[in-house]
């Protein structure tokens, strides 16, 4: 570049900060402008040598980026401010950047990564005595070893922000810490202990006047309902959540509530209304500009379509929903949506079709470490060519499944798979062997204490010893 090309990108780059500053919150102008900003992000980035100017950019358009999903472009971006904080000797941006990438490795599925980056945050935090940062560096610590499925860790971590937080008297970050020990106690089943703390939660933010936070506990609430099953109550909840949102006007609240409350109708079998809501959901995220709830609303309706009978619009949402999965790099919704779209190809009878979607989804499954969605794909990609009657094919991937599912302790799971292996051997014809892993599968349920199962599978078995 000239020297007068140079000044005039810059020029263009600090017209894009002082816009940003100018439409604070206006997703939709973000939206508009993106690939502008977008284009002076390379010339900032890669030509301007100016870590200052490289640093404003990162922070100026990080919250955008953040409510948009659009994660691989704030990974892309955090990790150059990252060098532009250390080039500049500035700590405490740094630690904020590092919090940022862990999130974002986070919502990735790249678990170890976020600890790793949230560990640092931490440390940085420490040692230029930020303690509010320290405290948020814990919690979202915290937030990690949840989703790893580490609780005591993440609880330990939980519990140190939440003292600090409360040390420094910041109510807001406690009622953070708070709600991601809630999260933990609900996989724990510790359902009335989440319930006692969800209460405290809500005392916090109507000590503050928050009706944004209480509107988000109340949400926070229905999903313990979801939990216990109360699907009513859950509606109830997040109806509340729906309504107080709408009367402050926060958009992104009223759209995580909306889709709350879709899933909690599909709970309820009103698959009509829960379609709706995903409808006004989808409608909600565009307003707003996120992406990723914009595929969480697809992927509900293509599920729901997919129920209902309606293949051709199923298919058409779940591709829609797999697009802004690759987009934002949301490889969990990729996995998901690509087993769906698979699933949508069976229920059609395009068995070969549904093949490729199975394999594609399985990939992503082990490249992100979800064993127990792997063994369901595994388990379902089985079927599909048990129809088609390449039984050892079957086989193979069901005891892949059921390696996995040992592992994981899972002893329904390990029972279903057992028994597909009987039905895959009784369909080529070896019934001795087939007798013997269904036999194997009546002893797992029983020793699971499934007695049901076990009595049901047991009339089977004497209904195939009947015929041979």
């Amino acid at each position: 570049m000239t020297p007068q090309e140079r000044h005039a990108a810059r020029r263009m780059a600090e017209y894009c900060i002082i816009q940003a500053a100018q439409h604070d919150g206006d997703q939709a102008w973000f939206h508009d402008s993106h690939a502008f900003i977008e284009h002076y992000w390379k010339f900032v980035s890669t030509e301007s040598d100016d870590p200052t100017l490289v640093l404003e950019y990162v922070r100026t358009f990080y919250r955008f980026q953040a409510l948009a999903g659009l994660y691989k472009e704030i990974l892309e971006w955090s990790l150059k401010g990252a060098e532009a904080a250390q080039t500049l000797g500035d700590t405490g941006s740094l630690a904020v950047i590092l919090g940022r990438i862990g999130s974002v490795r986070a919502d990735l599925g790249d678990l170890s990564q976020a600890i790793d980056h949230h560990e640092k945050e931490a440390h940085l935090m420490r040692e230029i005595g930020n303690r509010v940062g320290e405290a948020g560096a814990l919690i979202s610590l915290g937030a990690d070893y949840y989703r790893l499925s580490d609780y005591s860790r993440a609880i330990e971590s939980c519990e140190r922000g939440i003292d600090l937080a409360r040390e420094v008297g910041d109510s807001e970050l406690e009622a953070n810490g708070l709600n991601n020990l809630c999260l933990v106690l609900i996989e724990r089943g510790e359902l009335d202990n989440a319930s006692g703390l969800y209460a405290q939660i809500l005392d916090l933010d109507r000590a503050r006047r928050d009706r944004m936070g209480e509107a988000s506990t109340l949400g926070n609430l229905a999903g313990l309902f979801m939990r216990r099953g109360d699907y009513y109550r859950a509606a109830e909840h997040y109806w509340q959540a729906i309504q107080m949102s709408g009367e402050i006007g926060d958009r992104t609240i009223e759209l995580k509530a909306t889709l709350g409350l879709g899933v909690a109708y599909i709970r309820l079998e009103e698959l009509r209304s829960a379609a709706n809501l995903f409808e006004r959901a989808l409608d909600l995220a565009r307003e707003v500009g996120d992406i990723r709830s914009a595929g969480e609303a697809q992927g509900n309706l293509g599920v729901i379509f997919k129920n209902l009978g309606d293949l051709n619009k199923a298919k058409y949402y779940l591709l829609e929903r797999l697009h802004l999965a690759r987009k934002t790099g949301n490889k969990k919704g990729e996995g998901i949506t690509l087993a769906n779209l698979g699933a949508v190809h069976r229920d059609r009878g395009e068995l070969q079709s549904a093949i490729p979607y199975f394999e594609q989804a399985i990939a992503v499954a082990e490249s992100i470490g979800e064993r127990t969605a792997e063994t369901k794909r595994k388990s379902s990609l089985g079927d599909i060519y048990r129809q088609l009657g390449e039984p050892g094919r079957a086989i193979e991937l069901y005891q892949d499944a059921l390696v996995v599912l040992r592992a994981l302790g899972d002893h329904r799971g390990e029972a279903s798979a057992l028994w597909s292996i009987g039905l895959a051997h009784e369909g080529a014809g070896r019934y001795e062997d087939a007798v013997r892993w269904m036999q194997g599968t009546i002893s797992a349920e029983r020793s699971a204490g499934d007695t049901s199962s076990a009595e049901e599978h047991e009339r089977a078995l004497q209904e195939l010893l009947a015929k041979i």
